[in-house]
Order: structure tokens, then sequence, then C-alpha cells
């Protein structure tokens, strides 16, 4: 008999694209799979649709809990799951048909993670982007001592954040408690991190099987910049942990976190820059932005040359407020 996967839904007031998710679940040419949807404190009728197919569809379950957010609504899927696989999807994202056949089919004796392309979808239903991987596996000890190579969706093998685009092996996740953790963003990765320190292979696939719909930070950037900088603290804190869990000349590893730390906190200044308030008040706050910058950077030695870098590192508000202004402006201007 097959495997049975089980896919794990986090849901939250989702009633308006829940009901296409599901069916694109349901829909699968692999057929041994349950569906656990775990109504994390929808005030919509998110889970009635997902009690509805439950009563049609006895592959479908559905699970209410208190608002705690995705990371905890995945942790008490994977408590609660049966499957020898674990999948992740979002509940407002499509996969194609045979998506699920497609992930099983390339794990083999030694591969603990597969991994597919990806489409980014915008709010007309138009491709941004497409994220493909040419097919190959790499040792899992490998990934781990050239990090470097696979920690950033752009690179050829970049393994990216989101775990809707890869299939685990469950038993890894339970014998060695790998939970997803309570941050408010980039959760995802360190959860693959973690999983990455117990894996022996990692297979890439060439097929394109789920599309990512894009959502709006900018229409609720407020909700985003809360406990922004702390939950970029936490993140890079976290993967140094992982990193020195794992051992060996990371080196290069350790400047990719040094300068995705930097992108995060200039990311944070240009929503200081765009957001409400007057000169002197945005100043203040990106001042404070650029101390904790240099307080929290986890190595010194590593300086990339671009100037928004450096201009964080010599602590120059006025000269960072003013960069954004003029980026602000050409990008208005067309």
């Amino acid at each position: 008999m097959s495997a049975l996967v089980s896919i794990i839904v986090p849901v939250y007031n989702a009633e308006k694209l829940l009901k296409r998710a599901v069916e694109c679940f349901l829909a699968q040419t692999y057929k041994n799979i349950e569906v656990l949807l775990i109504d994390d404190g929808s005030v919509d009728g998110s889970a009635e649709i997902g009690r509805g197919y439950a009563k049609k569809d006895s592959r479908v379950r559905v699970f209410s809990q208190e608002n705690r957010g995705a990371a905890e609504a995945r942790n008490t899927g994977i408590g609660l799951a049966a499957g020898e696989y674990f999948y992740f999807p979002d509940a407002d994202d499509e996969l194609r048909r045979d998506a699920v056949e497609k992930l099983v089919g390339a794990m083999n004796v030694e591969t603990d993670l597969v991994i597919c392309g990806y489409d980014w979808i915008d709010s007309k239903g138009g491709v941004v982007s497409e994220k493909t991987y040419e097919a190959a596996e790499f040792a899992g000890e490998y990934i781990r001592t050239h990090y470097d190579e696979f920690s950033e969706r752009e690179l050829p093998y970049g393994i990216y954040g989101a775990m809707w685009n890869k299939l685990y092996r469950a038993d890894i996740i339970r014998k060695n408690s790998v939970t997803v953790p309570n941050l408010r963003r980039s959760e995802d990765e360190i959860f693959n991190m973690e999983y990455l320190t117990h894996v022996r292979s990692v297979r890439f696939i060439g097929d394109v099987l789920y599309k990512y719909y894009i959502s709006d930070i900018g229409g609720n950037s407020r909700k985003y910049m809360t406990d922004y900088l702390d939950t970029a603290i936490r993140f890079k804190n976290c993967q140094l942990d992982i990193i020195k869990k794992w051992g060996g000349d990371n080196e290069k590893a350790l400047e990719r976190i040094c300068s995705q730390f930097a992108v995060r906190i200039d990311f944070y200044i240009r929503m200081i820059v765009c957001g409400s308030g007057g000169p002197f008040e945005k100043h203040r706050r990106i001042k404070e932005a650029a101390r904790i910058f240099n307080r929290e950077l986890p190595e010194r030695k590593f300086r990339p040359d671009f100037l928004k870098y450096k201009l964080l590192l010599g602590g120059r508000a006025w000269s960072l407020y003013f960069v954004h202004i003029v980026k602000e402006l050409k990008l208005r201007r067309g």
C-alpha cells in the first residue's frame, strides 16, 4: 500500500479561498492522503467550510484552537498527523493535481527531503516569477557545510524558507522533535534549517508544482511592523545557533546571515521612511535601528560592499533617511 501523506494546513479567516485549496487537495492523483485543517481561531466561516468537506470526505479532518498563529497551527497538525510524509501548503494557494504524486515519487531510501519549483502569482492571477530547479540530489552533510550555496531563493538550488514546496519525512520530525518556532516571520526557514540538521539527502525536482499567491504587505504595514526588529534579531540568532550546531567552517554562511540581517534592517528603515510621522521622529527611529544593528551584528569582519550597509555600520541615520527618500522618489517617477 502507498504511504500516507498528511497535508497540514493552518487556516485563519480564509473562507474566500479555502474551497479552492481543499478542492486542490482532494483532486490529487495521489489518493492516500489525510487533510488536516487547523482552524486557528477564525472568526469567519472557515471552520464551517472545513467541516462541510469533512462530512463529504473522510480524508478531511478539522481541528479548532484559539488564535496562536500559523506556526502553532502547524505544530498542532504535526502532533495530530498520522502520515509517513508531511506536506505543508497554505490555505490560500494552489498545487498541481499531480503534486503529491510527484513529490512522493521522488522519495527514495536515502532521500529525506524533496523540493519542487513554484510560481509566485499576483492578485490578478499573473505569474510574477517562477522558481525552477535542475533535477539534482545533494548529501545533507554537503548542504550543512556549504549552506551559503542553498540559503537564498535566487541561488540555483536555493532552498528558500517556505514549507509549501517541500515533502518531509514524518519520522525525522517526530524523532527529533522538530517544531515550527513561534516567530512572526521567517519561522519556516528556521524549521527547514532544523530539519536539515538530520537529513541524509535532499532531492530537487524539475517540476513546478505549487502556485503561491502574494499577499499585500504594504496594505497592512502597521501590523507587519509589529515586533519587526525583535523578530529579525530572534531569526538571526536562531540561524546562528543552528549553524554552530552543524559545526565545520561556515564562514560564507555566516557572511550571508550578516548580509540578510542588514537587508532586514534596511527594509525596516524603508517602512519607517514610507510611514507616518515627521522627519525628526523618523530620524530618531532610524538611529535606533542602526544602533540595534550594530549591537546585534553577529560578525564584524564581514563588510559587504554596498552603501547602506556601510551607513548602518557608521550609524549615519540622516544619510540612511535621505538615501531612502531619493529611492522612493525615483520609484514614484517610474
